[in-house]
């Protein structure tokens, strides 16, 4: 396999991993209590999914380069 196809691929498994990963945070933000106490929580769940889909687009962007 060379290097190109190597590259190819790890970035479709990052790409599938940051997906699992926002479905995750996704259920967890779910699971909250619609309440002012779990505000923060909330924002942090967020917080992290916005990293989550920065890191997505950017390998995506990557992976269209190939």
């Amino acid at each position: 396999m060379n290097t190109e196809s190597v590259n190819h691929h790890k970035l479709i498994n990052n790409i599938k991993e940051s997906q699992k990963k926002e479905m995750q945070l996704i259920l967890d933000l779910e699971k909250l209590p619609d309440d002012n106490e779990s505000l923060l929580t909330q924002r942090k769940i967020l917080e992290e999914m916005e990293k989550n889909a920065n890191l997505g687009m950017n390998e995506f962007r990557q992976l269209q380069a190939l």
